[in-house]
């Protein structure tokens, strides 16, 4: 009790000085928002490299930095995703919105509410959130709102839109993304549209070079067109020490064999 009684008396005598009250004032911001930096700092180290371990301590340090600074919006978004970590869907979406709330434009967070959404099959507000990301410019991570979109466009059976935006997406990442790139191949496949994908599986290859991954899906399409020789051709690409695909090459290889067996009888 004394040491609060000596702060608080100390505090008095200093706002009662003509000159040091500003410098005061802007000794204790200063590291008001050091500390708030520490303990933000230290909380997304845990929760970013999910160190389980340690999370209990990342709600510590964000509670710290929340009772400095209330209107911090990330520190909410940072709780968010420490509540994610603890499979809290409840709290999770309690602290995106109050993120939103005191940020309308935290585009991270918005992105993170519509994959809330998104996994509650709650598509139509999924959909509403990617695309005001996608609305807004100066968004540095359009891609990622172009392909989160287009799977809710497939949950909603728009395939056309789903597609459009996986080109989006792909296109905005300077397509380097192998992920993008898989997700069309595979809306181009769902739909049977197997001369598609084998055009995008071949742009692919331009852009990330050749893979076991396109060798295979060749394969496939080559296969479902009926055209069964192109198909072994590219099978013999497929490395032998893939695990991955062992079993559906096999399988793709059987059923092409069926086919050979029934055209020589």
């Amino acid at each position: 009790m004394k040491k609060i009684a000596v702060f608080v008396i100390l505090s008095v005598i200093l706002a009662s000085c003509a000159t040091t009250p500003n410098k005061y004032s802007q000794s204790s911001s200063a590291m008001s928002k050091k500390v708030v930096t520490l303990n933000y700092e230290m909380a997304r180290n845990i929760i970013l490299h999910k160190d389980y371990t340690n999370l209990s301590q990342a709600f510590i340090y964000l509670n710290k930095a929340i009772s400095i600074s209330p209107n911090d919006a990330k520190l909410y978004y940072m709780k968010a995703l420490a509540y994610q970590l603890r499979h809290n869907d409840n709290e999770t979406f309690n602290y995106l919105k109050k993120c939103i709330e005191k940020d309308k434009n935290f585009y991270d967070c918005i992105n993170a509410l519509g994959i809330y959404y998104f996994e509650k099959h709650q598509y139509k507000k999924a959909e509403e959130l990617f695309g005001k990301i996608i609305d807004n410019p100066t968004y540095p991570h359009t891609d990622i709102a172009f392909f989160n979109r287009a799977q809710v466009y497939e949950k909603e059976n728009e395939m056309g839109k789903a597609v459009s935006d996986a080109e989006s997406a792909l296109m905005f990442s300077n397509y380097s993304n192998k992920v993008y790139w898989q997700y069309l191949i595979n809306l181009n496949i769902k739909q049977k549209h197997y001369t598609n994908a084998l055009n995008n599986l071949n742009s692919m290859e331009k852009y990330t070079g050749k893979s076991d991954y396109t060798h295979y899906t060749k394969a496939l399409c080559y296969t479902n067109l009926s055209m069964y020789d192109r198909a072994k051709d590219e099978l013999k690409q497929v490395s032998k020490d893939n695990t991955e695909y062992a079993v559906a090459k096999e399988k793709l290889l059987k059923r092409i064999s069926r086919h050979d067996s029934n055209t020589n009888n």
